[in-house]
């Protein structure tokens, strides 16, 4: 068994140093960012739903309802 201080420094040595680049949108597919990016405003900039969505009794599909009326839009 190996210290703690041995595990260490073999993570360590395994770790990838990255650099930091500038490089076109088109070409960053795959790669990390290096910083987070922030908006400068909410986008959009008004209240939207952001999911469409539908709810079923799961009992009554349990029990061989197909067919469910639209209560509400």
């Amino acid at each position: 068994m190996i210290s703690v201080n041995e595990a260490k420094a073999i993570i360590n040595d395994q770790r990838i140093h990255q650099k930091v680049e500038t490089i076109a949108v088109k070409d960053c597919i795959g790669r990390v960012l290096a910083e987070n990016i922030l908006a400068d405003r909410a986008m959009p900039p008004f209240d939207r739903v952001t999911m469409d969505g539908i709810a079923i009794n799961f009992e009554d599909n349990k029990h061989g309802l197909r067919t469910w009326k639209v209560i509400k839009t």
